[in-house]
């Protein structure tokens, strides 16, 4: 994170003099945000600088409610709510760009998001993204009625991959494959 941090300007003095650091300005709105708000943010981070489509998290209901305990998120509400006060969240402090059925992430946001993680939880969080990816994915690729489905997951599906292969994970990566 240091490293990341020194990157940064320390002062940015643009037309409008604003003199605060990108990372203090991230760090301060993220301590705001819901455990849900979090959740969504750490699982978006492995994904691509792509639009990501709003009801993909959903996908894997258990992975995204278990990712969300992990956040603190301890309640029992829709996980269609959550998500969506999540994103309206994160776009109110402008963490992602929220579409009407998409949203995206910006990669150096990603990047800071990924690097504060510890390994072990870095590799926790790429996991649960692959296995919602994968069961996104799981098509059949020669119908070509499917190709609507894979076309927008082709760049996340890459960023995975190469997450997962920087951190040694194989299963479930050789699914996306």
């Amino acid at each position: 994170l240091g490293r990341i941090v020194s990157a940064l300007p320390t002062q940015v003095t643009g037309g409008t003099e604003y003199n605060r650091s990108v990372a203090a300005t991230w760090f301060v709105s993220e301590a705001e945000l819901s455990g849900a708000a979090r959740c969504v943010l750490r699982l978006s981070c492995f994904l691509a600088p792509t639009p990501i489509t709003q009801d993909l998290f959903l996908r894997e209901p258990d992975t995204f409610r278990e990712a969300l305990v992990l956040c603190g998120h301890r309640g029992e509400e829709s996980l269609d709510e959550l998500c969506e006060e999540a994103l309206v969240q994160l776009d109110s402090y402008s963490l992602v760009d929220l579409a009407a059925t998409e949203f995206s992430c910006h990669r150096l946001l990603a990047t800071v998001q990924r690097e504060r993680l510890p390994d072990a939880e870095r590799t926790t969080w790429l996991s649960f993204v692959l296995r919602i990816v994968a069961t996104a994915t799981k098509v059949d690729p020669y119908d070509v009625r499917s190709w609507a489905v894979l076309a927008p997951m082709q760049s996340h599906v890459l960023e995975l991959v190469d997450h997962a292969d920087r951190l040694g994970i194989a299963n479930p990566t050789v699914l996306l494959m």
